[in-house]
């Protein structure tokens, strides 16, 4: 990644042996790289623990990435059953975020995984366990 000069200089000749030079320098930029972040949005914000409060709650799930990127975040679970959302949009200030409606029938973990492409087609991708508890501590919820 990072900008570079590029320097042009073309030098013609007519029929009468006049010659004029024109040269002129511009910047172009080498984008290789992107970048994606996760984090849980709640009351255990940033620990990858979620306490079901009420049988009907959202797992709210956010993060940042490159502008104008696309994003996509899917959580297994340990017999890999498959929750996804795809073609979620980061935003002009670098921000998405995706809401699950996951009521499992017991405590369970989930490999949560996210992944980013950018605008020149980069991609980076970033994992984390996310443990599901019931509010009632062990068992069915």
């Amino acid at each position: 990644d990072g900008t570079y000069p590029v320097t042009a200089s073309v030098t013609t000749t007519n029929a009468q042996g006049e010659t004029a030079t024109a040269q002129d320098t511009h910047q172009f930029t080498v984008d290789e790289s992107t970048f994606v972040t996760l984090d849980i949005v709640g009351e255990n914000e940033g620990d990858f623990n979620f306490f079901f409060t009420e049988a009907d709650e959202d797992i709210h799930f956010c993060g940042t990435g490159e502008s104008g990127g696309t994003v996509s975040i899917t959580l297994f679970n340990e017999e890999q059953i498959e929750f996804s959302q795809t073609d979620i949009l980061v935003d002009e200030n670098g921000d998405w975020e995706a809401y699950f409606d996951i009521m499992p029938e017991e405590e369970a973990e989930y490999n949560v995984q996210v992944s980013i492409t950018d605008s020149v087609g980069n991609t980076a991708s970033i994992n984390h366990l996310l443990e599901v508890f019931s509010p009632r501590g062990e068992g069915e919820f």
